[in-house]
């Protein structure tokens, strides 16, 4: 993540998706400061969460 904001530094807000069941990938985002915003429920056991992190 932080190659990617130093590669675009004019960006102030990164958006993310990936499967509710990808741990490793929900880890990371805990550790890099990124917060879920939306939920959205494809089926009964399928949820994508979205993701942000705001660079100030």
């Amino acid at each position: 993540m932080e190659v990617v904001e130093t590669c675009f530094p004019e960006i102030k807000r990164f958006k993310l998706m990936t499967g509710f069941k990808s741990r490793k990938n929900i880890i990371f985002t805990k550790k890099e400061v990124i917060k879920i915003f939306k939920k959205e429920k494809y089926t009964d056991n399928l949820f994508l969460p979205y993701m942000e992190k705001i660079v100030s």
